[in-house]
């Protein structure tokens, strides 16, 4: 960074014991501009950010201007898992950080300890327990891009042991926000989703009710089916290529078991997640769209759909067992091991190994690919070429 840029009255406050920071910021600055082109968004400049700045995380979240409500993020750090927290229990509701931080104007960075300072009062409120239960010691953030209808923050932790932002590094960051509102307002005039033409093919060819989500919870396609399942309910609704929800709550569950599933590390036990909706009830499975981008593949169940996989297919092209079919209609319905031990009446052992034996006939190797992989052949008509090889459909 060229350090004429700064203004000379601050010029004095940058000390050799920064000059790493310069170093590495014309890296950050491409990183910035390239996320105007990469299907993978600010994903790249937020994993430089927490290296750069030694944060335990980093979001750029979005809220609907007319709800408060979030409904899309980008997250990064190892306490990013805390952010998903934040959004799902609505810490946001009494955070006056937040509140400070879109109050005020969009020139620079304000920090908990610099600007904003803690209360006094000896009672917590729910944003003060996450913050302190979660070891953070400094927060600070920017609105970086504001229209009619949302907002557009981006905000940093440190934890204790990580100290508070100083001075300096608020300096660098100031300089860094024109250079973030202008990636941004790039960005929005792009296509940021990669190639998803594989997966569209594959989803209006699924004769069930199934979305495509992006790693934000964006939706990205919507088969027939599954907007006329979704016109049918009272709660949930598809609006100009969003899905809508009528309860904030229901909003902010999904929006978080997204963001766990695409964008934290998601075990083997949790891959795929099951969500309510009145009548309808929705199963969540992580899926890679393209090289870069994670995203989501969601179908719908109600009391007058189910899905039943092509069980004759399926042996045919795995030699499945009678027992192994019936484990992957309830993978289908969105059972957990112990919900398929309990309908089955077999144990919870008995279970895992009859999954194992499923993955390793069908080439998959958790129960979110399983579930993609039947529901991307059950509507087959015959086995394809190459036999396991038609689970290529789940890594498009």
């Amino acid at each position: 960074m060229d350090k004429s840029l700064l203004a000379p009255e601050q010029e004095p406050e940058i000390s050799a014991d920064i000059d790493n920071l310069f170093s590495q910021y014309s890296e950050l600055l491409e990183l910035l501009y390239s996320s105007t082109l990469s299907p993978t968004g600010f994903q790249a400049f937020l994993d430089k950010m927490v290296e750069m700045f030694d944060l335990a995380d980093i979001c750029l979240f979005f809220t609907k201007n007319a709800t408060l409500e979030i409904y899309s993020a980008w997250l990064s750090g190892p306490k990013a898992s805390a952010i998903v927290e934040y959004i799902e229990q609505k810490h946001d509701k009494d955070d006056y950080v937040v509140d400070y931080i879109q109050g005020h104007p969009m020139s620079r960075f304000y920090s908990l300890e610099q600007d904003i300072g803690r209360r006094s009062s000896p009672i917590p409120l729910e944003s003060e327990e996450w913050f302190d239960g979660q070891g953070f010691k400094d927060v600070c953030g920017a609105v970086i891009h504001r229209d009619n209808n949302s907002t557009a923050t981006i905000v940093a932790h440190r934890l204790i042991e990580q100290g508070p932002f100083n001075k300096k590094e608020l300096l660098i960051l100031d300089n860094l926000m024109p250079h973030i509102k202008q990636a941004y307002l790039l960005y929005q005039h792009k296509e940021h989703h990669g190639n998803i033409d594989g997966w569209s093919k594959v989803i209006n060819h699924i004769p069930h009710a199934t979305m495509l989500f992006g790693a934000r919870g964006e939706l990205l396609e919507a088969n027939i089916e599954a907007q006329r399942t979704i016109a049918k309910q009272s709660d949930i609704e598809i609006i100009d290529q969003e899905l809508r929800f009528s309860s904030p709550q229901k909003a902010r569950q999904f929006i978080a078991k997204m963001l766990r599933m695409c964008c934290l590390d998601f075990k083997e036990q949790q891959s795929f997640e099951t969500m309510s909706f009145g009548d309808a009830k929705f199963i969540i499975s992580p899926i890679t769209i393209n090289h870069e981008n994670k995203g989501a593949l969601v179908y719908i169940i109600t009391s007058q759909i189910e899905i039943n996989p092509n069980t004759a297919l399926l042996k045919e092209l795995y030699h499945l067992s009678d027992m192994e079919i019936k484990v992957c209609e309830c993978c289908l319905r969105g059972l957990n091991r112990q919900e398929i031990a309990d309908k089955l009446n077999r144990s919870p052992y008995t279970i895992k190994d009859h999954l194992k034996s499923i993955f390793t006939k069908t080439g998959t190797r958790r129960q979110s690919e399983l579930i993609v992989t039947i529901l991307t052949t059950t509507n087959l008509p015959s086995p394809p070429l190459g036999g396991k090889t038609s689970f290529s459909v789940a890594e498009y």
